[in-house]
């Protein structure tokens, strides 16, 4: 069951971007420490000048950005477009697609990247830390910063689609990163006149322009190139939270023989777990399965004997009958399937309901999953239903989805049909 004290975690919070901002101001005055610190604190200055000023002028007006959101679109999503906007339409949620909000960031943008340049060569300038390069390692920051935010936003979704535990819940805005895509290039336009108004000199104003800004996007491309291993491994990793009946078994016992048989490999696993483990307590969460984790990183050689001391025994619902092998999947309203697992003897009361609403010639009985992992259970069920995480969601006793969703369902007159559910 995971558990996060409310208590804790504001003030855990706090502790954590503390030591994480008191790391970053002992690091060098460079141009990544102007980036970080100060670029989303100038962009919100922008909107600050925006709500008493016009801001700055631009050409950007709104069908220039209505036709820039269509070539991002394209760009981004290749033969898959037409789908990506039909997605972004339907889900009705894209916000940051309206055409005034993102004027509104657009131009905040460009006041806050225009700050953060003259601020940063007026406080590089006084370090004497001014070079060539300078103007080209600021604009590969601010691409990496919204880099940042594509990658934030990527897996606030992904986590939102695979956790679909309750009913009703709002989603997430599925036009963010197509407006961030579209911003990046306005920030690039904006960087390119910029700097063309500075260095060029008589009638050339436009080649320099064109020059700078053809320069601008070969550092944006080269960025984006140097990312392109992470971004392969991010998007793989966020298509196996969806698709978790694509996931391989046996999580802890790969992690042993690839990683752990490794000194070298079993000394930075230990160091990232133990990172994030620190991050999960700073925030008040407990689980079973970080409980494995922290003991693993602790001895890493004991692998798999910790993973068979920690076996667990998951109890659920079976339908058998008319070809139908599968755990008991309960439908929700909007046709998403719940399989309830049962760590306790709760579940033969859960079996005598399901028995009332199964098909004739169908059977209910008992099944156990035996796994050392919530997760590893999560994942032997999505393969054995060959379902993904938006259709399947697989809930635990103690869990407060487990509670909700057990009482809406069985509450339900006239009840749920086994058959419907599988």
């Amino acid at each position: 069951m995971l558990v996060t004290d409310p208590s804790d975690t504001v003030d855990a919070r706090r502790r954590h971007v503390a030591s994480a901002a008191a790391d970053l101001e002992a690091s060098p005055v460079d141009e990544l420490y102007m980036a970080f610190w100060f670029y989303g604190l100038l962009h919100e200055c922008g909107h600050v000048v925006l709500a008493h000023d016009r801001g700055p002028s631009t050409e950007w007006r709104e069908n220039n950005l209505a036709d820039l959101i269509e070539r991002v679109i394209d760009e981004s999503f290749g033969d898959g477009a037409a789908t990506a906007r039909e997605s972004i339409r339907a889900a009705g949620t894209a916000r940051s697609l309206d055409l005034q909000v993102l004027m509104e960031e657009v131009q905040a943008d460009v006041i806050g990247v225009r700050l953060l340049f003259a601020a940063a060569f007026r406080v590089l300038g006084r370090a004497g830390a001014i070079t060539d390069e300078t103007a080209g390692r600021l604009a590969v920051e601010v691409v990496t910063m919204f880099g940042m935010f594509h990658y934030m936003n990527g897996c606030a979704q992904i986590a939102r689609d695979a956790s679909q535990e309750f009913e009703g819940e709002p989603g997430k805005d599925l036009g963010f990163n197509v407006a961030n895509g579209v911003r990046l290039n306005v920030v690039a336009d904006a960087l390119a006149d910029d700097l063309a108004a500075v260095l060029s000199s008589g009638d050339d104003g436009e080649e320099t322009y064109e020059r700078i800004r053809a320069g601008m996007l070969g550092v944006i491309s080269e960025a984006i190139e140097r990312q392109a291993a992470f971004d392969r491994g991010h998007h793989q990793a966020m298509r196996l939270v969806l698709y978790a009946n694509e996931r391989g078994a046996d999580v802890y016992g790969r992690l042993a023989e690839h990683v752990l048989a490794n000194d070298a490999r079993a000394l930075y696993f230990q160091d990232e777990a133990r990172a994030f483990l620190a991050l999960a307590s700073d925030l008040g969460v407990r689980h079973p399965d970080l409980d494995l984790l922290a003991a693993i990183a602790d001895a890493p050689r004991d692998t798999h004997r910790l993973v068979s001391e920690h076996a667990t025994t998951f109890r659920l619902a079976w339908v058998t009958g008319d070809g139908v092998d599968l755990p008991l999947c309960v439908p929700l309203s909007d046709g998403r399937l719940i399989v309830f697992v049962f760590l306790t003897d709760a579940l033969g009361r859960h079996v005598e309901r399901a028995r009332i609403w199964a098909r004739p010639g169908w059977a209910v009985g008992r099944a156990a999953i035996v796994a050392p992992t919530e997760h590893e259970a999560r994942i032997s069920i999505h393969r054995l239903v060959d379902l993904d995480a938006r259709d399947l969601t697989v809930v635990f006793e103690g869990s407060e989805a487990f509670e909700s969703l057990s009482r809406s369902i069985f509450q339900r007159a006239g009840g749920v049909e086994a058959g419907e559910a599988t």
